[in-house]
């Protein structure tokens, strides 16, 4: 067997690794969505079944997520013209997220919240 031949075993390997993976958070996140879809019919405080909605809301993006990387894996077509802007909207925001964690952290370590 050739080094290229190697190097291309080797890399629809790890591809097929990312596709099973992808394809086992796909089942996760439709477990958590029938989950949270079970609970906030029940739970009777408003904000609370707010809450919980938007964390099902947030499975339901990372389903059409996953969908779209199983895709292009896949072999679905993505115009090259589109990739350096879609590259720079996913950077950014990764570091509105980051933004974002941080933000929450600091709201969960404040004292008030946590004796409130």
């Amino acid at each position: 067997m050739s080094a290229m031949d190697q190097i291309r075993e080797r890399e629809e390997r790890e591809k097929e690794e990312v596709l099973g993976l992808l394809r086992e958070q796909l089942k996760v996140e439709g477990q958590l969505i029938a989950l949270y879809n079970e609970t906030v019919p029940t739970i009777g405080n408003r904000p609370v079944r707010h809450l919980v909605d938007m964390i099902a809301l947030d499975s339901r993006k990372h389903v059409s997520i996953c969908q779209a990387a199983i895709d292009i894996l896949e072999g679905e077509e993505v115009l090259s013209d589109d990739k350096p802007p879609l590259h720079e909207g996913i950077e950014r925001h990764l570091e509105l997220e980051e933004g974002s964690t941080e933000r929450a952290n600091k709201i969960l370590g404040n004292v008030w919240i946590r004796e409130n």
